[in-house]
């Protein structure tokens, strides 16, 4: 694997908070859309519209 190289400069007063993830690539394809990622244009739409439609069940603690 290719090496790469980021670099971040935080300019602010405030004190920065970065996350790195990484994972192993899956090789299925990848639809997003705001909150919301799935692997094919029909199941992102099905669940926007369940979104939407409030089918998501609501948790609590």
């Amino acid at each position: 694997m290719a090496s790469r190289t980021l670099t971040l400069e935080h300019v602010a007063d405030d004190t920065p908070r970065v996350l790195f993830r990484h994972a192993e690539p899956i090789d299925e394809p990848i639809v997003a859309c705001g909150p919301f990622v799935m692997n094919t244009s029909e199941d992102l739409n099905r669940t926007v519209a369940d979104y939407h439609s409030r089918k998501f069940s609501v948790a609590t603690t």
